[in-house]
């Protein structure tokens, strides 16, 4: 455990997220922290005390952003999981390498900015060890993933 006891562990993770712009976490982190309680109602309290997003990831079930001005949700990408290691390093990466990630106002944490940062874990976790995808493997993955969606639609 990172932080030992989970009291500790709570008051350090909350002293550090009222001192935040943005907070990214899993949804096993806030299930530790918070056992019992829904990751949106997580991400909710964390909002309050200061930072302008929240940015959760929920594994096979994708991720949101939580604002207030409102949420945005991005589908997982299906892919066979071969390693988790690095996917959460990827999928933050994604973000802050969109056009969203640097922009001043957290509303531009959008589906766009979480649709790359779930295809770039999607890509991590099917290959051993911890590769994260190179930029034209993101656009190529991308790409095939809207071809997918307009086909359906």
């Amino acid at each position: 455990m990172l932080f030992g006891e989970q009291t500790a562990g709570i008051a350090a993770v909350e002293e550090c997220v009222t001192l935040s712009y943005a907070v990214k976490a899993g949804h096993e982190d806030l299930e530790w922290l918070y056992p019992g309680v829904p990751a949106g109602e997580s991400a909710a309290r964390r909002l309050a005390p200061g930072p302008d997003v929240v940015i959760v990831t929920c594994g096979r079930e994708g991720a949101f952003t939580l604002t207030r001005d409102g949420e945005f949700r991005a589908a997982a990408i299906p892919s066979e999981v071969v390693d988790t290691v690095g996917a959460g390093d990827s999928f933050t990466a994604a973000v802050l390498a969109s056009p969203a990630g640097h922009a001043p106002d957290a509303r531009a944490v959008s589906r766009s900015a979480l649709r790359a940062a779930t295809a770039a874990a999607a890509i991590t976790v099917s290959r051993v060890g911890a590769k994260p995808p190179t930029a034209t493997e993101l656009v190529e993955s991308l790409s095939g993933a809207e071809a997918e969606a307009g086909a359906s639609a």
